[in-house]
């Protein structure tokens, strides 16, 4: 009898595992979208001298109707808010240095309707801000020796993505500790130049979700809760990769911009953009495409394209969205732009 019991209790725990697994919706979709490819145009085009050489895109974001970026000074970074039709709203300024408040080197930048949040890499915290740009407080990330790279915030919870161990951790805002962590399966090692995986985190606004998402092949996104349980992971059929470079030291912006995401209210909009020079052999796809998922079921729905923009030699990424106007960073070497462009969001009238 006492064997019995032991067998139902280990075939309860088996079925109970299965369960558990089977709560993480996989969707796999192929290399063309369901609905097909849809040629965007350009609304208007503003070059920023002066915006962060490092990931520009993640210190810049939509707060309030506004679109904000960062300007790399001298003695300061200038956090710039701007309307859409581009007029100057306000500026704040924070002071560079390794003292309480200043930042060495900003590497990500989220303003809500509470705080200011801005990850310095180089001093390994993230820094904490009023409205006004006062110091209030930080996390630092020494203590598991790490250093941010993105960063999301949702319901008072600090959620960020790090270089070396931590693949996601979970931060309490309001007693200001660590409260989960996800580590990566595998220490890696990163070589400037050389092949890596990288990822970026983007708050889901209207569906309270964190998205990861992938920089590498085959596309990949992976869906959590605010709890950091994986709900879902999406994937889309890509070309093989051959003798790829990070853009951080190669000549190539990578296959996926990983950092660069928007969770909009029925779509899910992700960039990728190639550009393979000198010796690297040539992908099939050079023009940067926005992919558009259905955040219902995952599908691969649109791809956008904006001929205009012709083989950009850099890397497109989203920002956000203001009211039908898809807001993105373009990166374009050979041109000499690094600034804001503006497309009007064509899935609606599809």
């Amino acid at each position: 009898m006492r064997t019995l019991v032991l067998m139902m209790v280990f075939i309860g725990l088996s079925l109970a595992g299965c369960v558990n697994n089977g709560e993480i919706e996989q969707v796999k979709n192929g290399y063309n979208p369901e609905e097909g490819t849809v040629n965007v145009q350009i609304q208007k085009k503003k070059n920023i001298p002066g915006l962060s050489s490092m990931n520009p895109q993640s210190a810049m974001g939509i707060y309030n109707n506004m679109i904000y970026y960062v300007l790399d000074k001298q003695t300061a970074y200038e956090i710039v808010f701007e309307n859409i039709e581009g007029s100057h709203e306000k500026s704040i300024l924070i002071n560079k240095g390794k003292g309480p408040g200043e930042i060495v080197q900003m590497l990500a930048l989220v303003v809500n309707d509470k705080q200011i949040y801005a990850a310095d890499v180089a001093m390994q915290r993230v820094n904490i801000y009023d409205l006004k740009g006062n110091y209030i407080n930080d996390y630092d990330l020494t203590n598991i020796g790490d250093m941010p790279v993105t960063i999301a915030v949702m319901n008072d919870k600090l959620y960020m993505t790090c270089m070396l161990k931590k693949k996601i951790i979970k931060i309490d805002l309001n007693t200001m500790s660590l409260e989960k962590e996800i580590a990566y399966e595998s220490i890696r090692e990163i070589e400037v130049g050389g092949e890596v995986m990288a990822g970026g985190i983007r708050a889901g606004e209207f569906q309270n979700q964190l998205v990861y998402v992938f920089m590498d092949y085959p596309i990949q996104f992976e869906i959590y809760n605010t709890d950091l349980v994986l709900k879902k992971i999406v994937t889309k059929k890509s070309h093989e990769k051959k003798n790829l470079t990070w853009g951080m030291g190669g000549n190539i912006v990578g296959d996926i911009a990983a950092m660069s995401f928007y969770a909009g209210k029925d779509y899910y909009y992700l960039p990728t953009g190639y550009h393979i020079s000198g010796t690297q052999e040539p992908f099939v796809e050079k023009k940067p495409h926005i992919h558009v998922f259905d955040k219902t079921t995952g599908r691969y729905k649109y791809d956008l394209i904006c001929e205009q923009l012709g083989d950009v030699k850099g890397g497109l990424s989203i920002i956000g969205e203001i009211d039908d106007t898809l807001i993105f960073h373009l990166l374009d070497i050979e041109d000499n732009f690094s600034g804001l462009v503006f497309v009007k969001n064509p899935i609606e009238k599809v």
